[in-house]
């Protein structure tokens, strides 16, 4: 659609969009009540395809409404009702293939509906807020369970953590990590704090600096799936990163697929002159790990090593490794 002029309210320029939904009868609805329900869908899609636009409607569009409606309404009971548990995924050595320690992964094991992927709820807890005060249960389970680990003497390296944006845009991110650390016992080192490509490269001045108190306090910062945004690499040399996470979609089709072979090798170029870690994530075939090895990869996760799993199963991988060294 075209963009209307800026009007002049009191002064200022104020611009303005229309998102517009359509449903057309019958075929969409043989009542007003059905037709505005739907077209109301149909804007909504709208909007989630960036505004200014228009949408017909689909019976898609109901069944993705009511999705939306039920999570939205399940996420707030989620955490009073001890409804979700967090699974670990090593990350290995790619030479040794000796644990270097986990990423820590959220589940939502829900009454009816059974075990709920986070690519499910996720965008939805993030529009509506709940994703800080999940992401604060998150954090504050895996340190704990970082803290049991040592304390059985399970020298395991770090656990991941991933981080929303609107975590870090809370003026109380910094407070919450260190008093989970401090409260829970974990080392400032044993922690990675995963952030999205996305949001360092275009929210990069609002968080740039929380990410650097606490890198400063030894927490280590990874930037998680890049190579999937728009990366910038004067922004990325000015930020307290220590660890860049190759996004598994560049690793699926490794090596029948030269484009992403070679985008590999540029992303770990890009670690090495930045003097960054590098780790590739959903590695599932030896093809795949000895090349990334080869060229200079010194750390992935995948199936090819384990599967998310529970933490007593990490517990007897680490100590098949200590037996093994």
């Amino acid at each position: 659609m075209i963009k209307a002029p800026p009007v002049m309210i009191d002064g200022s320029q104020v611009g303005a969009t229309a998102s517009i939904g359509i449903s057309l009868y019958p075929d969409d609805g043989d009542t007003e009540a059905m037709l505005l329900r739907n077209a109301d869908a149909a804007m909504y899609r709208a909007k989630e395809e960036g505004g200014n636009t228009y949408q017909f409607y689909t019976a898609e569009m109901t069944a993705a409404a009511f999705e939306q409606v039920f999570l939205d309404n399940a996420l707030r009971d989620a955490l009073d009702n001890e409804e979700f548990r967090l699974v670990y995924q090593p990350l290995v050595d790619l030479s040794s293939r000796r644990l270097l320690g986990v990423e820590a992964l959220l589940r939502w094991d829900h009454p009816q509906q059974g075990t709920i992927a986070p690519a499910r709820f996720i965008r939805i807890a993030e529009q509506n807020g709940l994703i800080r005060e999940i992401g604060r249960w998150v954090l504050r389970s895996a340190c704990e369970q970082g803290g049991r680990w040592l304390n059985k003497g399970f020298e395991f390296g770090i656990i991941a953590v991933n981080v929303a944006g609107r975590q870090i845009h809370d003026r109380a991110f910094v407070a919450d990590v260190e008093r989970i650390l401090t409260e829970t016992g974990l080392p400032p080192q044993c922690l990675d704090l995963e952030v999205s490509e996305n949001f360092v490269m275009r929210r990069a001045d609002l968080g740039v600096e929380r990410l650097q108190a606490l890198r400063l306090q030894g927490v280590g910062i990874a930037i998680d799936d890049f190579g999937t945004g728009y990366s910038s690499l004067s922004r990325l040399k000015r930020l307290p990163i220590t660890k860049l996470k190759i996004d598994q979609s560049f690793v699926r089709d490794i090596p029948d697929d030269r484009n992403d072979m070679a985008l590999c090798d540029a992303v770990i170029a890009i670690s090495r002159s930045l003097d960054l870690a590098v780790i590739a994530e959903g590695v599932e075939t030896e093809a795949q790990a000895a090349f990334l090895r080869d060229k200079g990869c010194g750390a992935a996760q995948g199936y090819l090593f384990s599967r998310p799993v529970a933490p007593e199963e990490i517990e007897r991988l680490f100590a098949e490794t200590q037996d093994a060294s």
